[in-house]
């Protein structure tokens, strides 16, 4: 979805995407004033919203990490019962 509407955008408003079409326009004096309004409104809101969809995936990389230390614990418990269980019956 995301790389659809990606090609969309850059068929559809380039400079809203483009950025080498936006370095044209902005030589060729071309941006029409409503695009520039557009441009001008949204950016804020894409930086807000790609700062907030980094921070949420750095708090899902943190809790994975805490989840596989937790796993990782877990088995060296079990391996660590296993190998003694095992020792056990050796000298038996």
């Amino acid at each position: 979805m995301v790389f659809a509407l990606a090609g969309w955008l850059w068929l559809s408003m380039p400079f809203l995407i483009n950025p080498w079409a936006v370095f044209s326009g902005i030589d060729t004096d071309s941006i029409p004033e409503t695009t520039a309004i557009l441009m001008t409104a949204m950016l804020p809101v894409v930086m807000l919203t790609c700062l907030f969809v980094l921070v949420v995936c750095l708090l899902f990389f943190f809790a994975a990490f805490s989840n596989e230390r937790k796993h990782i614990a877990i088995i060296h418990r079990l391996t660590a019962a296993q190998s003694g269980l095992k020792d056990e019956e050796t000298q038996k």
